[in-house]
């Protein structure tokens, strides 16, 4: 979306904010001082932790909305880790976990979706950044039994998109020509621009080469083979998390669901961690 410039003084103001806000929120200076490189700590009420496997996962039982929750499969990789032969692979394997995976063949998860009411978009989504993937579900969690609970057949749905997806021949030449569509809906000046400011504020980066959109020239030539590379070296344990809020029975009842489907990944070694991209 576009936004207008903003003026000197509405800069100004913009920066003092953070320190008006911790005025109002201690007038007599009585909290200890800020340290930026401090975590900071987590609410008693959140559930977070790490699997043998290294999946992690942060829950949080929250009443409002009432009957809903929203989940999140969290993979820490995006376009910043492709290869010079992959480069559009991270964003063509979020469209391809939609197609099927071992135990959800190609239209059953909108059939499950759309039989609680919800529709792909508002209710079952994705996107692709430079350092992250994120799959989005919100669900009707009724723990009273009035209504449709979901909550156990979501976390199944994150688990195979995490460990299990087919990534069949068929599909992915099917979605390629999806992705070019999407490429050239976004041709234009605003994309010249974006391209021309990324170029100019990330120098000798990666970020100013990996665009998660890819290059069609090579994305359209990449093997099958090379994209499974992809899902396989990257879609691990140990660069997977489950985030998952909504009106849970209890937190403990979430993170048994996590533990028993994402525990059943197997560890796997690969021949390197995340690299870090630094700025």
């Amino acid at each position: 979306c576009y936004s207008m410039p903003l003026s000197r003084n509405r800069r100004r103001a913009l920066w003092r904010l953070p320190l008006v806000a911790r005025w109002l929120a201690d007038p007599l200076g009585r909290l200890p001082p800020l340290d930026s490189e401090e975590p900071l700590p987590p609410e008693g009420c959140v559930a977070t932790g790490t699997l043998a496997n290294g999946v992690s996962y942060v829950v949080r039982t929250n009443r409002k909305p009432k009957n809903r929750a929203e989940l999140r499969l969290v993979v820490k990789a995006g376009s910043l880790v492709e290869e010079e032969d992959q480069l559009g692979v991270a964003h063509l394997v979020e469209h391809l976990l939609f197609c099927a995976t071992k135990k959800f063949q190609r239209g059953e998860l909108m059939k499950i979706i759309e039989a609680a009411g919800g529709t792909f978009g508002a209710d079952l989504n994705a996107y692709t950044a430079h350092h992250e993937t994120i799959y989005s579900l919100c669900i009707p969690c009724h723990t009273d039994g009035a209504g449709p609970n979901l909550l156990e057949q979501a976390v199944n749905v994150l688990q195979e998109w995490a460990s299990s997806a087919l990534l069949t021949e068929a599909d992915i030449e099917a979605e390629k020509k999806i992705v070019l569509e999407e490429w050239r809906e976004g041709l234009g000046q605003q994309q010249r621009m974006l391209d021309h400011y990324y170029a100019k504020a990330f120098p000798g980066c990666r970020h100013a080469c990996r665009q998660p959109i890819g290059k069609m020239d090579v994305l359209q030539e990449c093997s099958t083979r090379r994209i499974r590379d992809f899902y396989e070296e990257h879609y691990r344990p140990e660069n997977i998390g489950v985030v998952a809020v909504g009106d849970f029975a209890s937190n403990t009842e979430v993170v048994a669901l996590i533990a028993e489907f994402f525990g059943r990944i197997p560890r796997r070694h690969c021949k390197q961690s995340v690299p870090s991209f630094v700025l």
